[in-house]
């Protein structure tokens, strides 16, 4: 009888563990990389989309409220809302490329995810998001509202 309970317990870990791999490698990742080119610290960060999308599906409405300023982005609503609905459709493509003497911006969508690089002389900056984590967050600002 132990030995049945021992086993089905470890059953049960082994396939949330599987689960819980199998939730992160589909949901993808967030990765977020600063590099200092002054000897400064250097930050790489990779979060699992699947938290991150936990954390705002989890979000109380009411905390979000009190921390984006919807007057502002009220304007803003029908296209945050025609994005929600295009954004898996949007091409592989860079959206914006600003070039500067000092700076380059450069926003993209490749391979499902939207891709931000900033760079200066002093650092550089790239953040890759999986394009299913914009649309669920998009979507829960449409909710604020």
């Amino acid at each position: 009888m132990i030995l049945a309970v021992v086993l089905l317990v470890a059953m049960l870990m082994v396939g949330t563990v599987g689960m819980a791999t199998a939730t992160a490698f589909r949901h993808g990742n967030i990765r977020v990389q600063v590099s200092h080119g002054g000897g400064g610290d250097n930050i790489n960060l990779v979060v699992p989309a699947a938290l991150a999308e936990a954390i705002v599906a989890l979000a109380p409405l009411g905390m979000i409220r009190d921390e984006i300023p919807l007057d502002e982005i009220e304007p803003y609503l029908p296209a945050i809302q025609g994005l929600g609905r295009e954004i898996r459709n949007l091409p592989d493509a860079v959206y914006v490329e600003v070039t500067s003497p000092h700076e380059t911006v450069r926003i993209e969508k490749r391979d499902g995810r939207f891709i931000i690089d900033v760079k200066d002389s002093t650092e550089t900056v790239h953040i890759s998001v999986p394009v299913t984590t914009v649309n669920r967050v998009v979507r829960k600002i449409q909710d604020l509202v």
